[in-house]
């Protein structure tokens, strides 16, 4: 227990420097597009992350569109059906499937961290007391609990997204509650007791991450992220320094790109919906 709580120490101290870097801008979406690698490059480079692409793409789109900004996506076949805040600054959506009528799937997708104190207060610099959840993470719990018990919802499946602070917010939800979480550049920090990390369950995580972004090594580093059972594609597509790779609109563009190439048909209809967004060049 104190070796976790010496290195979750640590862990605030370099998120409170990356606050620092933060303080002029946001992890949420920007109005300019990134350049884009060629279409041969990827095919030639990126072969390997195809099935991270086509598994997570729509995710990613999900983890974009929760900052709540202009800048939206339409993902064909979802629909927004919520949007839940919390009064220690936590927001999340609630999407649903439907297949010929039938509702098949959730998803809830936690905002990442924006230029407000809560967010550093409550969420990525809020102290873990292992087994006594505190600030954004009880809140995440509660929004789980929320969505869990609407009766519509009985026996649906349910997953977690987020970027930043709401990869960590997702991760903590997919230990704690025995649900799968697909997250993008996370935040290191999940607030869960040791026991429940060395008691993982068989549900899926998976951690897709930009390898010159801001977070990346801080999470390698990070005791939670190495003891724990991750599905782990490192990402090498955007450049701009590591505060713009951590961005995560250009992210997702990358993402759903990289899954048009290996022709993922889902994802062709998400670039010819939004085409002022995919237009890289």
């Amino acid at each position: 227990m104190k070796k976790h709580q010496s290195i979750d120490m640590k862990i605030t101290y370099y998120l409170l420097v990356v606050c620092l870097l933060f303080s002029l801008v946001s992890c949420s979406t920007v109005l300019t597009n990134a350049p884009f690698p060629t279409d041969e490059k990827i095919r030639n480079h990126f072969s390997k992350l195809s099935n991270y692409a086509n598994d997570t793409f729509v995710y990613a789109l999900m983890s974009s569109n929760a900052y709540n900004d202009s800048t939206q996506f339409i993902i064909p076949n979802w629909k927004r059906v919520q949007r839940l805040e919390s009064l220690l600054g936590l927001e999340a959506d609630v999407y649903e499937y439907q297949k010929e009528g039938k509702l098949e799937r959730i998803v809830i997708a936690f905002r990442g961290t924006e230029a407000s104190w809560s967010d550093w207060v409550y969420g990525n610099l809020n102290w873990c007391f292992y087994g006594h959840l505190q600030g954004q993470y009880g809140d995440a719990e509660d929004v789980y609990l929320k969505v869990s018990n609407i009766p519509k919802y009985n026996k649906i499946p349910i997953a977690v997204t987020g970027h930043s602070l709401g990869g960590g917010l997702a991760i903590h939800l997919s230990l704690l509650k025995d649900i799968d979480a697909y997250v993008f550049n996370p935040s290191p920090r999940i607030c869960v007791n040791g026991d429940k990390l060395d008691k993982q369950n068989n549900n899926k995580r998976v951690v897709i991450s930009e390898t010159g972004e801001i977070l990346h090594g801080i999470s390698n580093y990070s005791f939670n992220f190495q003891e724990l059972s991750t599905d782990r594609g490192n990402i090498d597509l955007l450049e701009g320094g590591s505060v713009k790779e951590h961005n995560m609109y250009d992210l997702a563009r990358a993402l759903t790109k990289l899954a048009t190439i290996y022709d993922n048909i889902e994802a062709h209809k998400v670039m010819e919906i939004n085409r002022v967004a995919f237009n890289f060049h």
